[in-house]
């Protein structure tokens, strides 16, 4: 089975994609996306598109392109001041979406066994699939993170979300708190939900595993990537 908003991406780029020729990812791997000056943003009428662009690219990013949810996060902080690099960017995202409008949710039982490996899953049972990712002080701003995370049911995205960080974390260091109970001694202050992740491992009913950049579809949610790397992301769910 296949969703996606072919019709809506297509006008969305016919709207707002100004640009001429092809882009193979939503923003270019160095663009940074800083709050700049007042007096280096553009005029208000251009200021009011920006906001109707940046609406209507989070209306994709929520429902059916994941791979858009971290370009729009970085757009919407900048949706009250833009510059002129800030609009572009926004033009790039809905060209990308316009030019890959048939790229969608997707949920197969072959799927299901790219994700879970061959033997690990049953005939005609369901299973959830969590990716989760953090870049590392990648703020400019603050030097903090921005943390990501894929769900998938069916071998497809049913839930996604690309946030900035308050704390600083390191994904190894979750997996090595989850599994070694000799911890627990010196981490006794952290939120009692850590600990019912690491509960749920000791019965196991949960799995944790490091997942390599190659195969993470989450990297997409924390950074910007080069075309190759964004579309192992994209292709891993």
């Amino acid at each position: 089975m296949r969703v996606h908003q072919k019709k809506y991406l297509e006008a969305l780029a016919a709207n707002f994609g100004k640009s001429e020729g092809h882009v193979a990812t939503p923003l270019t791997s160095g663009f940074k996306c800083v709050k700049g000056p007042a007096e280096e943003s553009v005029g208000e009428e251009e200021r009011r598109r920006f906001h109707s662009l940046v609406g209507s690219l989070m209306y994709a990013a929520i429902h059916t392109r994941p791979d858009a949810a971290f370009s729009t996060g970085q757009l919407a902080r900048v949706v009250q001041c833009p510059n002129e690099e800030q609009v572009a960017a926004g033009e790039r995202v809905a060209k990308y979406l316009g030019q890959t409008a048939t790229v969608g949710l997707q949920y197969s039982a072959a799927a299901q066994r790219r994700q879970k490996g061959a033997d690990g899953v049953e005939p005609g049972r369901l299973f959830l699939t969590a990716f989760s990712d953090a870049s590392w002080a990648s703020e400019p701003e603050d030097m903090t993170s921005v943390g990501g995370f894929i769900c998938c049911v069916g071998g497809g995205p049913t839930a996604w979300e690309s946030k900035k960080q308050v704390d600083q974390a390191l994904s190894s260091g979750a997996i090595a708190l989850a599994k070694n109970p000799v911890l627990h001694g010196l981490t006794k202050h952290m939120k009692v939900k850590w600990h019912w992740v690491r509960s749920m491992v000791t019965a196991a009913e949960v799995e944790l595993h490091y997942v390599k950049t190659t195969a993470q579809p989450a990297d997409m949610m924390t950074k910007r990537l080069v075309e190759q790397q964004h579309w192992n992301a994209c292709v891993c769910v």
